[in-house]
């Protein structure tokens, strides 16, 4: 029983201890309490002072009437805590820095203040703020380090509080500890006292007491039963548990104060790295401003464009900190091409290999193309991950460009003309107020660059306008403006001192006045019709002068439409009208002495070619009996060559005639030319063996095939044998060679003769050019110099040439032939021999007619030696009248009869019997066989008759006729 009393004495002593212990604990709480006040006021003086540095950004950069009112509601908060922190911490220091901290926040209040008063005091005097004063900068530096000091503060208010806290803490914790080792030792004591009865229930509150002691406060005593061990248990148990709870409660609040500091701390740094960025953001646009002032002065200052754009191009790069600034003008040629016109900074190559266009394409899509396509400004923030700057990417990072902005450059109208584009360094390089910056800037820019063509195109026109007017003061062309009544409202004075009237006398009357009276209808008419059609019209009539004479005008006029005023110009053509009529009767003149000297020329070889027919027709017969001695044969080959070489120049004559009236006709064809120089080179070869020449022949040119007219490239090949045969001294030297060059045929003809005098080679081809000045050799050689002239037009003709060459007098000459060649394929088709008849020959029945006996009667005995039936007529009526009384098979007759004409004949015989005919005339010209052929004559062999070219022409009608 005692020991339940002393049990219970001990119980009551405990429960005191506990008691005592427990107020010390209330104590400690109340001074956690107090801690935890005393740390959220100094929390939120942090807090309320990074409020009042963001409010005040926001007010000295936007101005903001709300910004200042936050603020001074902010500093009022700061102020209430201020005061009533002094309760909640106890330690003299932190009362004495509260103190400090109050002084600090009324000299923040002065100067936000004064700071507030120096921007209404300068609003009121300025309509726009540009940088920032001295004295508000001065202030602005001052708010911050009370600001910063301010913040400093409350940092150390707040460490100062956590610690205070810290401490009740433990305080609560250690009494607790304290608390539980009294009952612990009670419940020794009264353990020993009720003896081993309860010594088990005593060593599990023991062993309880040591775990919890050491810290484990979840830890639970478990003693089952109604006593008052048990009863301790629960009460211990329930102690416990309470202590374990507020443990934890505290350790939480403990976390979440610490996270607190962390967020604190990590909104302060970002505030920090904020203000850095505005800060930064606030010069980039601080030095904007500057470099778009000094480019708005180089705007009023420039006088020319280039200048302007180098200097703007060259202050944007440099003031504002760009990599590289470029002005491009837009063309409208198939790619869209965007010129660069000018750059400033590092460019190195990019634009010339970059070949920015402005077409919907690929190189058109990135900043500078979009840009003048939409009319708006384009920015590419990052050139790594940007797909719109792929085809450039590489080459814009090399030379460090990060970042672009392209901005369209506007005429009046709105319409892009241009793009200035800028590379930035750094990526994001260019924000909204730069953005907004910049635009404003191109818009300058292209005012600047309108005005400055505005000024050029005014200043042309100026002195346009000067020239003109100078122009039409001095020009001797007459100028002058006239009303829609036909009268001269403006005239200048060529027009007084080419018609005699004084300018008031011009203005007087109409002009129509002054206009002969053949030409006022027609320039009336052509005025009117002009009008109508508002074209230029051009015409020319004449006026008379003051002193009775009569000027010819060429006018050139303009009707003006909106001003309804004609604007005219004329020259005086009366010179040249005269000038024009003496020129046309002077070639009235010369082409009637050209159809006199051609009529001459055709009438002169008809009577010189008809005499020598009959003699070469004798001649030829005679020759052709075998029996002939031979000196009478050579006599008589001595009569052939003289009359074939008159017939010769009478061809030369009438070939010059043509060849000056450009009527050398050609009938071209597939040719071989060595064939026709071989056959050239045989009619020569009774001349060559005369003289004892010697020939040599190398035909090496393969292919050797021309299209040409077979007939006068062997005249143009005997021609220049010929010519070599007759300038080559007896066992004298001819070579002839062919080879190729260049897909050309050369013919080489060279001789060992008499040579040419180097002065005379360069009119050696001219007609009637005999190559020697020396009238013994002319006398001796003979012939009119016109072979070479004639041969030269030839070759020319057929796309050839034809050159002369010598060493001198004395050493020979060459003649070069140059002529475009063919190559022949096998199933090309080969010419027949000249001279060759590809049909057998059979007796015919020919009518000859001619009105000259002796040509009638040595040609009629001639071709019935050849075995024909001849009958003869002299005259159109005998030989219709043997054609009516006979049937025959071919007509051979001469054009001119007396009593009518050869195809007179012919016209008639052909419609009556479909006869065929070969014409015989002196008349050789391209008009006159153009007329025998619509006669119908198949044939048209030109006096003196070559009989074996006659008798070629008959085999041809009867092979024909065979067929």
């Amino acid at each position: 029983m005692q020991i339940k009393k002393r049990l219970r004495l001990n119980v009551v002593l405990s429960l005191l201890t506990t008691m005592v212990i427990g107020l010390v604990l209330l104590l400690s709480i109340y001074r956690l309490k107090q801690a935890d006040m005393s740390d959220k006021i100094a929390d939120e003086i942090i807090t309320c002072t990074f409020e009042r540095v963001t409010l005040r950004y926001d007010y000295i950069r936007n101005r903001s009437d709300r910004a200042k009112e936050q603020w001074f509601a902010k500093h009022e908060q700061i102020g209430q805590l201020l005061e009533s922190a002094s309760k909640y911490f106890p330690n003299a220091e932190d009362r004495e820095n509260i103190a400090r901290l109050i002084d600090e926040h009324h000299t923040i209040g002065r100067l936000f203040s004064a700071i507030v008063a120096d921007r209404r005091e300068r609003d009121s005097n300025l309509n726009s703020a540009d940088l920032l004063p001295e004295v508000e900068e001065r202030l602005i530096s001052q708010l911050n380090m009370k600001l910063y000091g301010e913040v400093v503060a409350g940092r150390k208010l707040l460490e100062s509080s956590r610690a205070a806290r810290t401490s009740a803490v433990n305080q609560v914790v250690g009494g607790a500890i304290i608390s539980v080792l009294i009952l612990i030792a009670v419940a020794i004591k009264n353990s020993w006292t009720l003896g081993r009865a309860i010594t088990d229930r005593a060593s599990r509150l023991r062993d309880g007491a040591v775990v919890i002691g050491g810290g484990n406060l979840d830890h639970r005593i478990d003693i089952k039963g109604d006593d008052e061990f048990a009863e301790l248990a629960v009460a211990f148990n329930a102690m416990t548990a309470k202590l374990s709870g507020t443990y934890h409660n505290l350790e939480n609040e403990i976390h979440e104060r610490r996270r607190a500091e962390e967020l604190l701390q990590k909104a302060h740094d970002e505030l920090e790295q904020r203000v850095q960025e505005r800060t930064a953001e606030l010069r980039r646009v601080n030095r904007e401003l500057r470099a778009i002032s000094n480019c708005n002065q180089m705007l009023m200052r420039a006088e020319d464009e280039q200048t302007l754009l180098n200097e703007i191009c060259r202050i944007v790069c440099d003031e504002a900190g760009y990599r590289m600034v470029w002005v491009g003008y837009a063309e409208n040629d198939d790619a869209k091409t965007i010129r660069p016109v000018v750059w400033a900074g590092f460019e190195d190559g990019y634009l010339a290999e970059a070949q920015i266009t402005w077409a919907d394409t690929e190189r058109g899509r990135g900043p500078t193309g979009t840009a003048f396509r939409s009319g708006k400004s384009a920015c590419i923030q990052d050139f790594t991950a940007d797909p719109l700057v792929a085809p450039w990417r590489e080459s814009a990072l090399q030379r460090g460009y990060r970042s672009s902005i392209a901005l369209p450059l506007k005429d009046e109208k709105e319409k892009p003309f241009g793009v200035l584009t800028i590379y930035s360094t750094e990526p994001n390089g260019f924000t909204l107020d730069e953005v907004r910056l910049l635009e404003e800037l191109a818009g300058d820019l292209a005012f600047g660059i309108t005005t400055l063509h505005t000024r050029a195109e005014r200043k042309l026109a100026e002195t346009e306008r000067e020239q003109y007017f100078k122009f039409f003061m001095t020009t001797g062309d007459l100028m002058c403006i006239a009303d829609p009544n036909g009268s001269f409202l403006i005239t200048n004075p060529a027009c007084t001192q080419t018609l005699g009237y004084s300018e008031t006398e011009l203005k007087s009357k109409p002009f129509i006045e002054f206009i002969h009276p053949d030409d006022k209808q027609s320039t009336l008419d052509e005025m009117e019709r002009q009008q109508r059609i508002g074209m230029s019209f051009q015409f020319e009539n004449r006026y008379i002068c003051k002193d009775g004479s009569i000027r010819w005008l060429s006018w050139r006029a303009t009707f003006d439409k909106e001003a309804g005023v004609t604007y005219a110009i004329a020259r005086d053509v009366t010179e040249i009208k005269q000038a024009q009529e003496s020129l046309l009767q002077a070639k009235e003149a010369a082409e009637s002495a050209n159809r006199a000297k051609d009529q001459f020329l055709a009438v002169l070889s008809h009577e010189l070619r008809t005499p020598l027919t009959p003699v070469l027709a004798t001649v030829s017969a005679r020759q052709a009996q075998e029996e002939l001695p031979e000196e009478l044969r050579a006599e008589l080959d001595m009569i052939r060559r003289n009359v074939e070489m008159e017939a010769k120049l009478i061809d030369d004559l009438l070939d010059v005639s043509k060849i000056s009236r450009g009527k050398l006709e050609l009938h071209p064809e597939i040719v071989d030319a060595h064939l026709l120089l071989r056959t050239a080179l045989d009619i020569c070869k009774k001349e060559i063996a005369s003289k004892y020449l010697d020939i040599s022949l190398s035909l090496q040119a393969d292919p050797h095939h021309v299209r040409a007219d077979p007939t006068r490239l062997r005249q143009v090949f005997w021609n220049l044998i010929k010519n070599a045969v007759e300038f080559t001294p007896e066992g004298g030297r001819i070579s002839l060679r062919t080879t190729n060059t260049n897909g050309r045929l050369k013919i080489e003809i060279k001789d060992t003769g008499v040579g040419i005098r180097a002065e005379l080679l360069p009119k050696i081809f001219a007609a009637f050019e005999r190559g020697d000045q020396d009238h013994k050799v002319s006398t001796r050689f003979g012939g009119l110099g016109l072979g070479l002239s004639i041969a030269k037009t030839v070759v020319e003709i057929h796309q050839g040439t034809l050159i002369a060459f010598s060493e001198g007098e004395g050493k020979g000459a060459t003649f070069t032939v140059e002529l475009p060649c063919i190559s022949l394929t096998s199933e090309s088709p080969q010419p027949p021999p000249p001279g060759s008849l590809a049909y057998e020959e059979r007796p015919l029945k020919i009518l000859l007619v001619d009105d000259h006996p002796d040509t009638l009667l040595t040609m009629s005995k001639l071709l019935r030696r050849w075995g024909y039936v001849v009958a003869t007529a002299d005259c159109v009526r005998a030989a219709l009248e043997l054609a009516d009384k006979e049937p025959f098979d071919l007509l051979v007759s001469d054009l001119g009869l007396p009593d009518g004409n050869g195809m007179d004949i012919m016209r008639e015989l052909k419609r009556r019997y479909t006869m065929s005919g070969i014409a015989l005339s002196g008349y050789g010209t391209e008009e006159d066989i153009r007329q025998s052929r619509e006669a119908g004559f198949a044939e048209h062999l030109t006096k003196p008759v070559s009989f074996q070219d006659l008798r070629q022409a008959i085999g041809r009608i009867a092979a024909s006729k065979a067929a």
